[in-house]
């Protein structure tokens, strides 16, 4: 067995973990038993997404047989289609074991629960491309009508079941479409791009209708939980409002706007959703100067025994950078104890290198707690950044959990961020997550909940939203 193989899962006699540890082996195998070229082995495995697919190897003797994955998926049926490649020297029942173990793994975390055919690479569906005639949609936008929208100075992402907008089916206003869509946890965002040569009465009036209606649509899809945001002083703040989306938090000192900072309003609708209203909004001060990453203090001492360091000062401070990957590694199996990233214990633990995986990430992160003997103790890591406002993450190693370590850790973070001058800093925590809630009411206030966004054993979670406010802003609002 490669020292490289992580395993996620296990039978009585086989471990499934990490592709990329035998990816040359998967490749030949597949050309062996499919008779076919190495350029036709690399297009099928294109239909296997990267994070699902696992290699197979056996347990007693080490040895690589085979690899399992997805070729498809369809989030509305929440079915998938599954292809096994063997050496044969699996027995059928240790094959059984295999697709039970892999079936179990793709319920729990992906929201599958149905396999459809096993060993075909026919993707039939498109998921993706809807035509469905109504009041004010039309089908998937055509590459004429999205230039046309670029034209508007609108920036469009890549869409899942866009829709073309039009007045009396004739008139082209706009884009209707779905981003960063998540199958396994039937949570997407909304996005709406209209004509902004149309008058307020035209734009908010037939825009409220049309998100409506593309909610019905979006739910028909099996997309339970939409999202949306807007700044206060976004015009589509007022359609949102006057559309069956729900606020459900608000982020203060999120974003500069001509020398404002603004609040970030969060919007949400799932089917049964009663159409409640609340605006409660912050006017904040004047801040011109963005903050800098790059001005993050190269290591922050937390007490007599633990440090942060970013990993761009590894070497400098003599620390092991595949030691640390090895302690997070160690800290990420153990999948009831670390805190993750969003949706990272739905995919195989790839270590990769400095371009994906496990590897990437951890050198990527802004700090990796360690210990005076320079051993993983966790991590504290922004995720995005928006004008002032940061998103963060934290995971604290289950062996040192419930030492204090996580609250030192955000505490010293949070001062970091405010000094180079983050106005506001959110953290999103699953309420499945006991621990760190109770980490969160501590150092920060409760900002609003997401209701049933994400999808893990067998069931849709709450996401709790915390945000903490740079102490001299909100000093200076107090004082007005």
């Amino acid at each position: 067995m490669k020292k490289s193989f992580i395993t996620k899962l296990e039978t009585n006699n086989y471990l499934i973990g990490s592709f990329d540890s035998y990816i040359e082996e998967s490749k030949e195998l597949l050309s062996k038993n499919k008779s076919i070229s190495l350029e036709e082995v690399n297009e099928l495995l294109k239909k296997m997404p990267t994070t699902t697919r696992a290699a197979i190897v056996n347990k007693k003797t080490g040895e690589y047989v085979g690899f399992i994955g997805i070729s498809s998926a369809d989030g509305k049926s929440e079915s998938a289609e599954l292809f096994v490649e063997t050496n044969k020297t699996i027995e059928n029942e240790d094959l059984k074991d295999i697709y039970i173990v892999f079936g179990e793994y793709l319920e729990s975390s992906l929201n599958i629960h149905k396999i459809n055919r096993i060993n075909d690479w026919v993707n039939k569906r498109n998921s993706n491309s809807i035509v469905i005639p109504s009041r004010f949609l039309g089908g998937a936008p055509t590459d004429k009508q999205i230039e046309i929208v670029k034209n508007w100075g609108l920036n469009v992402p890549r869409l899942s079941y866009a829709c073309a907008i039009f007045l009396d089916k004739v008139k082209f206003m706009g884009i209707i479409g779905l981003s960063q869509y998540n199958t396994a946890n039937k949570r997407a965002n909304l996005n709406v791009f209209l004509d902004p040569n149309l008058d307020d009465d035209l734009r908010l009036g037939v825009g409220a209708m049309v998100v409506n209606e593309y909610l019905e649509l979006a739910h028909e899809l099996n997309v339970h939980s939409i999202a949306a945001s807007t700044l206060e002083s976004d015009p589509d703040k007022m359609l949102y409002t006057l559309s069956k989306m729900n606020q459900f938090a608000e982020i203060p000192y999120t974003e500069s706007n001509n020398g404002k900072l603004e609040s970030r309003l969060l919007y949400q609708h799932t089917p049964y959703m009663h159409n409640k209203k609340e605006n409660k909004v912050i006017y904040q001060s004047t801040m011109d100067i963005l903050p800098d990453k790059s001005e993050l203090s190269s290591k922050i001492k937390l007490d007599d025994n633990y440090t942060l360091v970013r990993p761009s000062s590894f070497e400098s401070e003599g620390i092991d950078l595949n030691h640390i990957i090895d302690g997070h590694i160690e800290a990420m199996q153990d999948r009831e104890h670390f805190t993750i990233p969003l949706g990272e214990d739905k995919y195989f633990l790839q270590r990769g290198n400095d371009k994906y995986g496990i590897t990437k990430s951890v050198s990527n992160f802004s700090y990796v707690i360690v210990d005076n003997l320079g051993n993983y103790v966790g991590y504290v890591n922004i995720l995005r950044s928006e004008g002032r406002h940061v998103e963060i993450e934290i995971g604290v190693s289950p062996k040192v959990q419930a030492k204090g370590i996580g609250r030192k850790s955000l505490e010293a973070f949070y001062k970091e961020l405010f000094r180079v001058g983050y106005a506001s800093i959110t953290s999103c925590v699953f309420n499945f997550n006991t621990p760190s809630i109770k980490l969160h009411d501590k150092v920060a206030e409760f900002n609003g909940v997401r209701i049933e966004s994400y999808y893990a054993n067998n069931k849709l979670w709450d996401m709790n939203y915390y945000t903490a406010v740079n102490p001299t802003l909100e000093d200076n609002t107090k004082s007005r």
